[in-house]
């Protein structure tokens, strides 16, 4: 049995260009946790999760028509041909640790999507040929990933999460810097403390680690907290 037995070959994608409201509504129509980001001609460029979506929503702090795919997509895709193997396929899922594979011609145009939902549904059909594949994907799958290992998905996947929380980090940093001349002493009080604290952070996040992340995190949250306090003032 190969991968195009029992790929789904109805799969709705995305462009880069479109708004990540567009690649949600797929998924809630589709019920689907991703959308393959496809070029004018078919060919694969990127994957787009609902978890992308949603750190996208948090980091970025617009609406999702206002932003768009390429922005939270993943450029780094593992794509597999139909006539591949579904030892290949649980090979090739266990080493990305990811649930989908994109399926593609020679030419890399997609043909089709296989998950591990496509393999659990034929269990029952195919017993062992199917099931000992299933079980080694799945359990690749659910070890706890590296983040810091920058070569491989989860650190590609941190990688991109931190740069869009380091972007929004420095936007509203500017933004509260421009709103300060107006503020109050209490505010700017709060300003000199954090300022240090921001430096500190930027450095932090070239580790490349969960806790940079979380740091970030905190940061954004605490400007978020200062521009807010500062837009009251103004009003």
């Amino acid at each position: 049995m190969n991968v195009g037995e029992l790929m789904t070959r109805d799969v709705r994608t995305c462009a880069a260009s479109d708004s990540m409201n567009d690649a949600a509504r797929i998924m809630w129509e589709r019920d689907c946790g991703c959308v393959p980001v496809v070029e004018a001609d078919g060919k694969v460029v990127g994957m787009i999760t609902d978890r992308d979506i949603c750190m996208a929503a948090y980091t970025q702090g617009r609406r999702l028509m206002y932003m768009d795919v390429r922005s939270a997509a993943s450029r780094t895709v593992v794509t597999i041909g139909k006539d591949e193997s579904l030892r290949r396929a649980e090979e090739l899922m266990r080493e990305a640790q990811v649930h989908r594979l994109p399926v593609v011609d020679s030419a890399g145009r997609l043909v089709g999507l296989l998950s591990l939902s496509d393999l659990a549904r034929k269990v029952p059909d195919f017993g062992d040929r199917v099931r000992e594949p299933l079980l080694g994907a799945l359990a690749a799958i659910s070890r706890a990933r590296t983040p810091e290992a920058s070569d491989g998905q989860a650190g590609a996947e941190l990688k991109r999460d931190l740069r869009k929380s380091l972007e929004r980090l420095q936007t509203l940093r500017d933004e509260v810097r421009v709103r300060l001349h107006l503020g109050s002493l209490e505010l700017k009080d709060q300003w000199r403390k954090l300022e240090p604290h921001l430096g500190d952070v930027e450095k932090k996040a070239e580790e490349l680690t969960e806790a940079a992340r979380a740091a970030i995190v905190d940061a954004v949250n605490r400007l978020e907290t200062l521009r807010s306090s500062l837009s009251h003032q103004h009003d």
